[in-house]
């Protein structure tokens, strides 16, 4: 993603809680952990 876009980073990390970055220029490599086990209501992300 573009380094810039710091609306989807900041979804990425609120879903994600633990993640890692890597920058080269201005693009970002977003790793995540797809494996894990996560608490979350997915209807609770999409609104009311």
């Amino acid at each position: 993603m573009l380094a810039e876009n710091g609306a989807v980073l900041a979804l990425l990390r609120g879903v994600f809680p633990i993640c890692s970055l890597a920058r080269d220029g201005a693009v970002l490599t977003v790793t995540l952990p797809l494996t894990e086990a996560w608490s979350w209501d997915a209807a609770a992300l999409l609104g009311p």
